[in-house]
């Protein structure tokens, strides 16, 4: 599931990093799997959706889990190191 989130959404997350692996591995602790339903036209992910009844969330963010991905920033054209 984290690898289609990162290839649908590092566009809009590349203050973290531009690579998908990177955003995938970051974000993977999050996805509450049973909740997920990907559709399939042939062959490629046509789509992505969450079902819950209300009471449950279908992510779950854990900022330690965030805080201890290495992320490579850029600065200034120089890549730096950074442990958020």
């Amino acid at each position: 599931m984290s690898r289609i989130f990162a290839e649908g959404f590092t566009q809009w997350l590349v203050f973290f990093s531009k690579d998908k692996n990177v955003i995938a591995k970051a974000f993977a602790h999050m996805f509450i799997l049973d909740q997920f339903f990907v559709a399939i036209s042939n062959g490629e992910i046509a789509g992505v959706t969450a079902c819950t009844d209300g009471t449950k969330k279908s992510v779950r963010l854990d900022k330690k889990e965030l805080r201890s991905i290495y992320v490579p920033l850029r600065d200034k054209g120089n890549s730096c190191a950074y442990f958020y």
